[in-house]
């Protein structure tokens, strides 16, 4: 069935299973992984990719049935082939058979990433150079399970996200990676509520919600550098870091929809390593705890049709990574 990206609900994606569908063990993978966030299981529709994005369409596959999500992180990734192959080997010794398999402009590139439902980093990233994705299916029973698993990488560290839909056992219970998996809650403490923000300190709404946008920052015209100065924000967040020493930060740069797709991740990841760069040297924060990228025009806050919209687009947040 060919299905147009505008008709397609959010695709439900990450690597977690019901009873029935088989999970990897995190101490199988060969590298220092982390169950970053985890949803529950939810009845839901489910349209799973089963060819590339051409042409305009995706070729998809419709079920009915209990949905869950896992978002897995891992540090040491030399490749994202290796880490595919990795996690998918778990599942293919649980009786699981490809449907379909692509990498970068093989699945669609752009396109394809658009149309499918990612989480937002700092739990997921996606490189649009460097990304792999695998839909998969086996027969329990009288039921047909399925999974679906994307998988990027940053520098050296490794993002996956892994649907999976199936029937549940009695326990109505997940499978994660293992009984040892360092699971980190992501519930909704991690959405980010704006009420009463303006009350908060920063250190007040980085707890309550993990996440802030850093005002008041000011670049060069027509640069990615971070303009001479003091920021308050900066001082701000460089004393939270002090007071909470076992917390890491991304910082995460955003642009609005002006320029190409390249153009705008290269310039926001600059710009969130500007910031990094300052923290570092001005307010004396251990570069260990800061990590910086880039995610261009995907997420922005308010339409980018006013001058007002881009201008709020136009960012740099501080998301908190561990605590």
């Amino acid at each position: 069935m060919l299905i147009r990206p505008e008709s397609l609900p959010p695709i439900l994606v990450s690597l977690a299973c019901a009873a029935h569908v088989g999970a990897a063990d995190l101490s199988s993978l060969p590298w220092d992984a982390r169950v970053i966030s985890r949803s529950p299981p939810k009845f839901d529709s489910y349209l799973l990719p089963a060819g590339p994005f051409r042409d305009g369409e995706f070729e998809t596959i419709r079920r009915e049935g209990h949905v869950s999500r896992i978002i897995l992180q891992a540090d040491g990734i030399p490749s994202t082939l290796e880490f595919l192959n990795a996690i998918w080997s778990g599942y293919s010794r649980d009786g699981f058979e490809l449907i379909f398999k692509c990498e970068n402009e093989n699945c669609g590139g752009f396109d394809f990433r658009v149309g499918i439902d990612v989480a937002e980093p700092p739990e997921m990233y996606v490189d649009l150079g460097d990304f792999r994705f695998l839909s998969a299916s086996r027969r329990i029973r009288e039921e047909i399970e399925y999974i679906a698993v994307l998988v990027s990488r940053s520098r050296d560290r490794g993002f996956a996200q892994v649907d999976a839909i199936g029937e549940f056992d009695s326990s109505g219970e997940l499978l994660s990676f293992g009984a040892s998996a360092d699971y980190e809650d992501a519930s909704a403490s991690n959405i980010r509520d704006s009420s009463n923000a303006s009350n908060r300190s920063l250190s007040e709404e980085l707890l309550a919600n993990d996440r802030i946008v850093l005002e008041g920052l000011e670049f060069n015209a027509g640069s990615a550098e971070l303009g001479e100065g003091d920021y308050y924000i900066l001082e701000e967040l460089a004393a939270f870091l002090r007071e909470n020493p076992a917390v890491t930060i991304f910082l995460v740069g955003h642009t609005d929809n002006s320029g190409s797709m390249d153009a705008n991740i290269k310039i926001s990841e600059m710009r969130a390593a500007s910031v990094l760069n300052k923290l570092v040297d001005q307010y004396g924060v251990d570069r260990s705890r800061l990590f910086a990228e880039g995610v261009g025009f995907l997420m922005p806050l308010a339409a980018n049709s006013t001058e007002e919209g881009r201008n709020r687009n136009r960012r740099v947040e501080a998301v908190i990574s561990m605590r």
